[in-house]
């Protein structure tokens, strides 16, 4: 295997401390040249036959970023906007057919960390994602999904702390839509004489049976499914010697 790879990229900063203001941009362009060509041949039972040639192929990929963060004194937060957008192509063989494989995605997520007071504090992220493949005229479908997570901690004194540890995912194709949610609370008290700590856990609050994962490569839509333990409480004594 040989591979001859360029890439350009170039980025663009701005700060500004006393504002608490930072944000930058980058693009980045790569090109690349390989010798042999990796194909695949889909039998009627669903069988995988992978094939190797010597073919030179060519590939390229256009990567744009974007992020931003604030942090506001008043509100104890920072709040931060990024995005992603990446545009490959490149030239695959299936069924022992050379055509072109165009994989475009777009993601935008959002990040804020906040001190509410002494005794509590909160983070909350979520990230929207696009995925588009297309085989030569033949597309994949597109691929929508959320991811929101929101963690809550809380201080009540110094020996207690409890977390509240939230997730959700939604799934949106062609197949249909799918949606998981996730519930996890956790309350630990720490003792002074002997320094140990008591920690009780409450996991899989839903009870959700099943977590599923959509994504398509170059040559398929694949959906991957995880099957849970039941929602259970855990109780732990921590200390050391």
């Amino acid at each position: 295997l040989e591979r001859f790879t360029q890439r350009c990229s170039t980025r663009l900063t701005y700060e500004n401390p006393l504002n608490a203001i930072f944000a930058n941009i980058s693009y980045t362009y790569s090109k690349r040249k390989n010798n042999l060509l990796f194909g695949n041949i889909i039998a009627p039972d669903g069988g995988t036959l992978t094939e190797t040639l010597l073919i030179d192929n060519y590939g390229n990929t256009n990567t744009l970023s974007f992020r931003a963060s604030k942090y506001s004194s008043k509100l104890n937060t920072t709040i931060a906007l990024g995005s992603n957008f990446s545009s490959a192509e490149a030239q695959q063989l299936l069924n022992s057919v050379l055509t072109e494989v165009n994989t475009n995605s777009f993601s935008v997520n959002l990040e804020v960390n906040s001190e509410l007071s002494d005794w509590i504090n909160l983070t909350y992220n979520p990230e929207f994602s696009i995925f588009d493949t297309s085989f030569g005229q033949e597309s994949l479908g597109k691929i929508k999904t959320q991811k929101h997570t929101l963690d809550i901690y809380l201080y009540p004194n110094d020996k207690q702390y409890v977390a509240i540890n939230s997730e959700i995912y939604l799934n949106d194709s062609e197949q249909g839509q799918n949606n998981n949610y996730f519930l996890n609370l956790t309350y630990q008290y720490s003792f002074e004489k002997p320094k140990m700590d008591f920690q009780l856990s409450w996991n899989n609050i839903t009870n959700a049976n099943e977590y599923r994962s959509i994504f398509n490569n170059e040559y398929a839509y694949i959906q991957n499914s995880y099957r849970l333990r039941p929602s259970q409480v855990v109780a732990r004594l921590l200390f050391s010697f």
